[in-house]
């Protein structure tokens, strides 16, 4: 489905639920979020061809599944967490994304 896309469906899904997290509402947000504050993510986001657009944050977002998503998020969500509970997790324009704890 996503094949031929330029955009990573990791880095979409990212920006997305980091854009909730700073209270974004849309898609526009999560376009304006990662053009402001993607660099900010270093190597955890790819962004290949840049910043995606409104349209593509919108498209994809309305072919995902809910319940699956949030199934995953459960399954993998524990480990993610785990991973970043030795990190300091800041989501601030002034800071980088994540820092070790040491």
């Amino acid at each position: 489905m996503f094949s031929d896309s330029a955009d990573i469906l990791s880095d979409i899904l990212l920006i997305g639920l980091c854009t909730y997290l700073t209270g974004g509402t849309d898609y526009a947000d999560m376009h304006l979020f990662v053009q402001e504050r993607g660099t900010l993510f270093g190597n955890l986001l790819s962004l290949p061809h840049g910043a995606p657009s409104e349209d593509t944050f919108r498209r994809v977002f309305e072919r995902i599944n809910p319940e699956e998503l949030e199934s995953c998020l459960r399954l993998y969500g524990k480990n993610i967490l785990k991973t970043l509970s030795e990190k300091q997790v800041i989501i601030d324009e002034k800071m980088p994304w994540v820092h070790s704890a040491t």
